[in-house]
């Protein structure tokens, strides 16, 4: 319902989600308008009904020779802030 609110009041609100099974990559997501990001832990990521939320799912992009499949929550949430904030500079 909180969700639903925010979208009849701000109608280009957007609940951007995150996970490590290689959707969109974050640069190639607006982040200008207002939204709510979901950021899911390191073990399980957002739970299926986090994601039925979510108008996208991002991936942060590693590299392929990676041993690691994802960031821990603090760190993506740190990389997610800095991109919404460097794609709001560039308007």
């Amino acid at each position: 319902d909180y969700i639903a609110g925010l979208k009849e009041k701000y109608p280009s609100f957007k609940v951007i989600g995150t996970t490590a099974r290689r959707e969109t990559p974050v640069y190639n997501v607006p982040l200008t308008g207002p939204l709510m990001l979901m950021i899911g832990n390191e073990t399980m990521g957002l739970s299926a009904e986090f994601k039925e939320k979510c108008d996208i799912l991002c991936t942060i992009p590693m590299s392929e020779k990676s041993y690691a499949s994802s960031f821990n929550v603090s760190c993506a949430a740190s990389v997610l802030m800095y991109e919404v904030k460097r794609q709001r500079k560039l308007i």
